[in-house]
């Protein structure tokens, strides 16, 4: 389950271990210098505003929102791109309409 409280707590603590001062993290990211006060009060970020933070620190929204106790950023898979409009993906057959 979510907790704001850790959530504002992990922040701070990466911000730390990457000598990253919290008004800079919150001013590189267009946040309010009372953002991480508020949300360690309850009050709600948003999705966007997560990301800016976890993007800035190096680690996982997973991590920042307490689903995990690894702060590192999987390296996703390069996604094979979507083919055109009416080409058939490789390897996969589409059948003939009746």
């Amino acid at each position: 389950m979510y907790d704001s409280t850790k959530t504002a707590e992990r922040i701070k603590y990466i911000a730390k271990l990457k000598k990253i001062p919290l008004n800079v993290l919150l001013s590189n990211c267009e946040l309010g210098i009372n953002t991480i006060s508020k949300m360690a009060k309850g009050k709600d970020i948003t999705l966007s505003n997560f990301y800016k933070l976890a993007e800035a620190l190096g680690c996982s929204l997973d991590y920042l929102t307490g689903r995990t106790d690894c702060p590192d950023v999987a390296q996703p898979k390069q996604a094979p791109e979507a083919p055109a409009s009416g080409e058939k993906p490789e390897g996969e057959t589409i059948p003939e309409k009746e």
